[in-house]
């Protein structure tokens, strides 16, 4: 174990956490805690993320769409001024 200096541990201390270690080891069997629970337990938190990013890349996606549509539109309305401008220049002469 990380951070436990089993050298300078006396034999009660070391039969303490081993007694500690054994009744987790126990409380867990027992309430069935094991990595199939962990990922039952996870699971519906994965699929809500994995939802919220789906719902998060059709809002990008749409963005995207929207402002290639908002450019084009722009692109018509500069071509219709430069017309109008264009005929303005033209008759003023």
């Amino acid at each position: 174990m990380k951070g436990i200096d089993f050298g300078r541990m006396t034999p009660e201390k070391m039969g303490e956490l081993i007694a500690a270690a054994t009744r987790q080891l126990e409380a867990m069997n027992e309430s069935g805690y094991s990595k199939d629970a962990m990922k039952k337990g996870l699971l519906p938190a994965m699929q809500n993320m994995k939802q919220a990013r789906h719902e998060l890349q059709l809002a990008v996606d749409k963005m995207i769409d929207k402002t290639a549509d908002l450019e084009q539109r722009m692109g018509q309305m500069e071509r219709v001024l430069e017309k109008i401008f264009s005929q303005e220049s033209n008759s003023e002469q």
